[in-house]
């Protein structure tokens, strides 16, 4: 009998009623639907235990259907290549037998156009140009090149301002042009910004390049087994060529400038590096040696910067590691009540660079609600540039079914704070009518949504 009951009531149990959510994905624009894109049915933060996100792709006509839900509150999202996150406008609460139907419009993400011209007003066909975020350090954003008829488009931009500048370049009777800023300058101070928005073309970022003498630099490989794979890299290009041992590689066609390079062999396990400032045409030697070898006494992250990017951060053990030479920027791995100071590092080729213990500092707590809005977005953003640089940018949260979001592990400071529902308002922009905050140990605020 005691087996039949249990039976029985998980016989309930499975027949409990659940939801089925349908929809569509369209282009904001257009209308026209998003086919194969990826959408996603997340339950709120502070859901209860048992809920997970369920995804699928939409179909031929953007069709897309959850079945099976139990009941709580979600958020739907859409993801596909080209477009920002597409989201409801407010989170879905669905219970027992519900059957809703939700349509969403992703926005594409934005696009800066405009025309090289050469002294006489003429397009240049096939120049490179280069869109920066505008910060300094420079590091490319995405890259164009221009048309028959001199005009190109940056595309692939998320909201925010950005400086344009050409890449070096090599005319049809042989001359050269410099790199330089939209609408003509040498420095990205002198230069005009641009504001990129979804769903829109920032036009009119033409450039009258600066003319000048261009350079070539011979590399000279010494090595036991190859090809090596050099990368030469400066602010405004990144070349990658296969370099024979014991002879010479050229590459034609640069900028005055600093240039970073860096040879590694085809197994991975040697390397060269090294730092030059070209003013004339020029030949460098390298041979490949050993990798640098760091120790770092707890876990950490690292990511390797050059003038054109900085990669990812990768997790580093707490023990003997090998690691491409150049600069590196390390940070603690830490909890989620402190925050990692981060550090900078050269490596060179063949060192052994023991790390002296990556910092780590007690962080405080902003906490809060957002009244009535659950599933709300939050966003922090830090005001110093030492803050900004520790944090890596805004931080934001998703407040959970009652209102509810907690920001751990920031350094002391002043920070701005907002919420919203849309997803593609939280950037540096909007954050003027936001709220500032002193971080001490725990500070508690109370938030109202800007829409």
């Amino acid at each position: 009998m005691g087996w039949l009951r249990i039976g029985a009531l998980c016989l309930l149990a499975g027949s409990a009623p659940a939801a089925t959510l349908s929809g569509v994905l369209l282009d904001h624009r257009s209308g026209y639907p998003l086919s194969r894109s990826l959408v996603r049915l997340e339950p709120l933060p502070g859901s209860p235990m048992g809920l997970r996100t369920l995804q699928t792709r939409s179909g031929r006509s953007g069709q897309f259907q959850f079945v099976s839900v139990p009941a709580g509150q979600y958020r739907v999202m859409a993801t596909r290549t080209g477009y920002f996150p597409a989201a409801t406008a407010r989170p879905l609460r669905l219970t027992g037998d519900d059957a809703p139907f939700v349509e969403l419009r992703a926005r594409r993400v934005g696009a800066i156009t405009g025309t090289v011209l050469d002294e006489n007003g003429i397009g240049i066909a096939g120049a490179s140009v280069v869109a920066y975020p505008a910060t300094l350090p420079l590091r490319v954003a995405a890259t164009g090149k221009t048309d028959d008829r001199g005009i190109f488009r940056i595309a692939g931009l998320m909201p925010g301002k950005f400086w344009v500048r050409t890449a070096a370049h090599t005319m049809e009777d042989g001359s050269g042009l410099l790199p330089t800023f939209s609408p003509q300058a040498r420095q990205a101070r002198d230069s005009r910004m641009f504001a990129v928005q979804l769903d829109a073309d920032t036009p009119d970022a033409d450039v009258r390049p600066d003319g000048g003498s261009l350079l070539t630099l011979t590399i000279q490989v010494l090595c036991t087994a190859g090809p090596a794979m050099l990368t030469l890299t400066s602010e405004t290009t990144r070349h990658m060529v296969n370099a024979p041992c014991g002879g010479e590689t050229v590459i034609r066609d640069l900028a005055p400038g600093r240039y970073e390079l860096l040879g590694v062999s085809p197994d991975g396990s040697r390397a060269a590096h090294w730092y030059t400032d070209l003013a004339t045409n020029a030949t460098r030697g390298i041979q490949l040696t050993e990798l640098p070898t760091v120790v770092l006494q707890a876990p950490g992250f690292g990511r390797r910067i050059d003038p054109y990017e900085a990669s990812a951060f990768v997790a580093i053990p707490a023990r003997q590691s090998t690691l491409l030479p150049g600069f590196w920027e390390f940070r603690a791995a830490t909890p989620l009540e402190r925050y990692a100071e981060p550090r900078q590092e050269y490596l060179a080729t063949a060192a052994y660079r023991p790390l002296r213990p990556l910092v780590s500092g007690e962080g405080g707590r902003v906490e809060g609600r957002v009244k009535s809005s659950p599933g709300i977005f939050v966003l922090l953003w830090a005001v110093s540039d030492r803050n900004k640089e520790i944090l890596g940018g805004p931080r934001q949260v998703v407040a959970d079914v009652e209102g509810r979001f907690v920001f751990p592990g920031l350094p002391p400071g002043d920070y701005q704070m907002m919420a919203t529902y849309d997803q593609s308002a939280l950037d540096s922009e909007t954050l003027v009518e936001a709220y500032a905050v002193n971080v001490g140990q725990t500070t508690v605020v109370e938030l109202a949504p800007s829409n």
